[in-house]
């Protein structure tokens, strides 16, 4: 009875053992699932690590392509700045130097009506003084004629008397 004892013993345990294989055969197979399931998760890992990556590079371009097209932006809206300042300085000094040459434009159009009234005037004064000088001309012949027609006169009456010369002579001029 003991060794039938014993062989019961050894069956049960043999049944025990193979349930215990059986369920540990299972729990394999459960675990082999559950490192194909997980060989999956770090493949699917990798690949979204990997992605991460390749969109933390494409983002991190992405940043850098920003600030290198702001930082032209920023030099360029500087440069046309400086451009619209030069231009208005620009517009200012060709404002002012216009109306410098309109005001002397004026002054000049002032100077010039004034010599061209001057010009008139003098043309005005050289006819009437041609008229004046032409009346004046023939009033001087008429006076030298006249003082000439005296002078003959004179001397007609000179030549009928006499003249005293060096002391008591006397001689007739004619």
């Amino acid at each position: 009875t003991c060794l039938s004892d014993e062989n019961a013993e050894l069956v049960t345990r043999c049944r025990r053992s193979e349930a215990e294989g059986e369920r540990q055969r299972e729990e394999l197979a459960q675990l082999d699932e559950v490192r194909e399931e997980c060989d999956v998760l770090h493949r699917s890992m990798e690949e979204a690590m990997a992605m991460a990556t390749g969109m933390s590079d494409r983002v991190a371009q992405i940043d850098q392509d920003h600030r290198e097209e702001k930082d032209e932006l920023t030099e360029r809206i500087a440069d046309l700045n400086q451009k619209l300042v030069k231009s208005a300085f620009t517009q200012k000094q060709s404002d002012e130097a216009l109306a410098a040459l309109r005001e002397e434009n004026d002054i000049l159009t002032k100077q010039f009506k004034n010599a061209e009234k001057f010009y008139k005037e003098s043309l005005e004064k050289k006819k009437k003084t041609k008229s004046k000088t032409k009346e004046e001309k023939k009033q001087s012949s008429r006076r030298k004629t006249e003082d000439k027609r005296d002078a003959k006169i004179a001397l007609s009456r000179k030549c009928h008397s006499t003249m005293e010369m060096d002391g008591n002579e006397r001689a007739s001029v004619c």
